[in-house]
């Protein structure tokens, strides 16, 4: 903890001993600031995202095959879909 005089200086708490102190490495990084990426900026593809590995099948849905969204888990079979294909298939077979 790095004490500070100013009770209004960003993330500080008040201790024990009634002084107030910041996180040393909250210091640090308000004293750095925020490095944002400028908006609409082009990646640079890195020779190892055009490595990747595949996607674990376990990670795919059993019914669009992609990758899933918001997933869940069926109690009765213990299979796992994407919460929307999942009401999808709820509601076509009602």
């Amino acid at each position: 903890m790095m004490e500070v005089d100013d009770p209004s200086v960003k993330g500080a708490m008040l201790t024990n001993t009634g002084r107030y102190a910041v996180p040393t490495i909250d210091a640090e990084a308000y004293a750095l600031g925020k490095k944002e990426r400028p908006p609409f900026v082009p990646r640079d593809q890195s020779s190892s995202e055009e490595d990747e590995d595949p996607v674990p099948d376990e990670l795919l849905c059993l019914l669009c095959k992609d990758l899933m969204t918001d997933a869940v888990v069926i109690p009765c079979c213990g299979n796992s879909y994407c919460d929307d294909c999942e009401l999808t298939r709820t509601n076509t077979h009602l």
